[in-house]
Parts: C-alpha cells; sequence; structure tokens
C-alpha cells in the first residue's frame, strides 16, 4: 500500500484507479510500514506504531503547554493535560479502526498553535514560524484529507480571530496587518510545501465537488446524515465529554455501557466541568494563572466554539451550524459534526480543564 501511494496510479486494483487524492497518506502510513519492515513482524510493528502515535500526541501538547507553564510548580499540570490529551473518549473510539490520519493531525493542533501563538506575538519571525508550521503539517498531515482540518481550522481561526481583534481595540494598523501578513505567508508556504497533496484536493474540489454533494443527496442529505450520526452528541454530552455516537444502542461497545448506565459514573462525569465552572467563575482562583490567563481565554474561547460546531444542528446553537452547510460553499464536507470538530473541543477543553484541576487541588491543598 505504501508503494502504491508514490504513484498517482494504482495499476493492482481493477483496471487501475487514480489514487492521486490519497498521496497525503504516504506519510501517514510511512510509520507503521517502517516499524514493520524494522522488526520483520507486523504485530510487532503494528504494536509499535500504536505507542508512537500516541507518543507524539502526548508530547505536542507538553510542549505547547510548557512554553506557558514553564516553571517546576507547574508539571502535574503539563503531565496532566498530556495524559487527558492522548487518552479520552473521542481520541479512544479512533483506536478501533486505528485513525492514524486523524492521530497526526490531533497531534499537530498544539504544535501550530504554538506556532501561530508565538508568531502573532512576535516570538518568532513569520519566515521562521511560516516555514515551522509548514513542515509540520508535512509530517502530520491528517493523510491530506481536507474534512479532518475542520477541529484546525476552528482553533487556529480564534487565535487570529483574537489577534485581529486586540489588534482593533488597541487602534494598531501595524498589528492588524501583521496578523494578515502573518496568514498569508502560512498559507502560501504551506500550501507549496505539501503541494504533492494539496493541489489533488484542490483538484478533486474545483471538478468533484458538486457530483459528490449530488450524490450524497443535496444539502438535505447531508442535514439527515449529521442528524443521524450526531444524534447523541447534544451539549449537555459533550460537557461531559462524552457524545461519541457509536457508544448507543451499541450492546457490543466494550465499555461504554457502564458509563451509561452507572450513576456513580453519571454524577462523576460533570466533575470535570463543575471543577473548571467553579474555578473561572472566582477571580482569587483565576489570578493564580499569572500570564497564561491570556493563553487559556483563547482556549476557552476554542473550547466554547468547539462545543457548538461539534454539537452541529442540536439546540440551542444548531442553526448555526445549518446555516454553515446552506450558504457557505464547500462546508458540507464537514458532514459529520462530532468526528470533524470534534479536536478543536477536546483540545480547549484538556488544557482549560487540566489548568482549573491544578488550580483547584493546589487551593484545597492550601486551605486543608
Amino acid at each position: 500500500y505504501l508503494k502504491t501511494l508514490w504513484f498517482s496510479w494504482n495499476p493492482y486494483s481493477g483496471f487501475g484507479a487514480d489514487v492521486s487524492s490519497n498521496t497525503g497518506f504516504l506519510i501517514a502510513q510511512l510509520p507503521e510500514a517502517l516499524f514493520v519492515k524494522l522488526t520483520g513482524s507486523l504485530p510487532a510493528g503494528q504494536t509499535i506504531s500504536f505507542i508512537f502515535w500516541f507518543f507524539v500526541i502526548g508530547v505536542s501538547i507538553y510542549i505547547l503547554i510548557k512554553q506557558f507553564f514553564p516553571e517546576s510548580k507547574y508539571w502535574p499540570l503539563r503531565i496532566s493535560a498530556g495524559v487527558f490529551y492522548m487518552y479520552n473518549f473521542y481520541l479512544l473510539q479512533g483506536w478501533f479502526i486505528t485513525e492514524r490520519a486523524k492521530f497526526s493531525l490531533f497531534a499537530a493542533l498544539p504544535l501550530l498553535f504554538l506556532v501561530c501563538w508565538n508568531i502573532l506575538s512576535r516570538r518568532w519571525s513569520v519566515v521562521y514560524g511560516g516555514l515551522l508550521f509548514s513542515l509540520i503539517l508535512f509530517l502530520l498531515n491528517g493523510g491530506g484529507s481536507p474534512p479532518l482540518y475542520g477541529g484546525i481550522l476552528v482553533a487556529l481561526g480564534i487565535l487570529f480571530l483574537y489577534f485581529i481583534v486586540m489588534a482593533l481595540w488597541k487602534k494598531s494598523l501595524f498589528d492588524f496587518f501583521h496578523v494578515v501578513r502573518s496568514a498569508v505567508f502560512i498559507g502560501i508556504a504551506t500550501i507549496f510545501v505539501n503541494a504533492y497533496w494539496v493541489f489533488p484536493q484542490l483538484y478533486a474540489a474545483f471538478n468533484q465537488y458538486t457530483s459528490q454533494l449530488s450524490s450524497s443527496g443535496g444539502i438535505a442529505g447531508i442535514l439527515s446524515w449529521e442528524e443521524a450520526v450526531n444524534k447523541y452528541a447534544s451539549i449537555i454530552n459533550l460537557l461531559r465529554l462524552q457524545g461519541i455516537p457509536d457508544w448507543y444502542n451499541n450492546p457490543l461497545h466494550p465499555y461504554s455501557n457502564i458509563f451509561l448506565s452507572s450513576p456513580i459514573l453519571i454524577i462523576l462525569s460533570f466533575v470535570p466541568i463543575t471543577i473548571t465552572i467553579y474555578v473561572l467563575m472566582r477571580k482569587e482562583l483565576r489570578k493564580q494563572l499569572g500570564q497564561a490567563q491570556e493563553f487559556l481565554f483563547v482556549c476557552l474561547l476554542i473550547f466554547l466554539i468547539g462545543l457548538i460546531m461539534t454539537a452541529g444542528s442540536h439546540p440551542p446553537f444548531g442553526f448555526i451550524y445549518v446555516a454553515l452547510l446552506k450558504y457557505v460553499p464547500g462546508f458540507a464536507i464537514f458532514r459529520s459534526a462530532f468526528y470533524k470538530f470534534g479536536p478543536s473541543f477536546w483540545f480547549g477543553g484538556v488544557i482549560v480543564f487540566s489548568a482549573s484541576l491544578f488550580i483547584f487541588i493546589t487551593h484545597t491543598i492550601k486551605q486543608s
């Protein structure tokens, strides 16, 4: 399979098939193929590959958190964020079919966020940061599948919007044009460094989008699909960090039923959001975050907007998702709101909750 991805044409599938739109999987498939080759064993190679993806996901967010919480006293916060980010219900569901493309973008998101933050806050130059951004997406590209970029678009979109609003608030045209210039350069650098899969995807978008949308029943068909897939992804379920479609009405699921039926686990599912709200509502606790308050405020925005987008057509904000589907060309590729925008919700939620949990525990210890 890895060898076929080197070419745009697969002669082994029927009478042959155009696989140019799959070239992005060349990088996502590489670790497993490499480990299998080195060990000479498919099971051993796959086992190491699984460990590799867990490791990359955990380390990526650890690097991000360490920039904003570098002091040694924050080591529990950094560790907890890493554990929650690589070991949560959303990501665990992806291991049933080993969604390497999803894992790679899940790992890329914290690093891309860090790069953009450093560019926009002028810690790094636009050229250095833009090239680093494009290189990260070269190595962690989600298989070059545009629908999987929904979570990244939400998270980074909010980050750029925040800096634009701050520039306008300060009435600084210099800051405003810095944000615009950064976005343009990052976009151009990313397209050219990843041209081998970006251009085939652009070609497919311009030539096949309309026909594929029609074959899915148009916007009405997309909405019906979304309502079926996202049936249980309500706001309340998402705030409990649940709502995974495959959990419900599935007696064969290995662990979901106990979380849905056990009174103790149901009560415990409200603990993360309760702790988060408690800490955020108390000014004296928020002050303990120091200079990281701005960072966590942006993460909170990502969490809230990600919540709305992940819930899809669910009330009370479902009209936003429906309007985007109806009136924004191309938005229909994000037809499964839970799976496409979930990374932004879990990204923001893990960071905000980890910080809140750290503050809550240290505050409780001091009080006792």
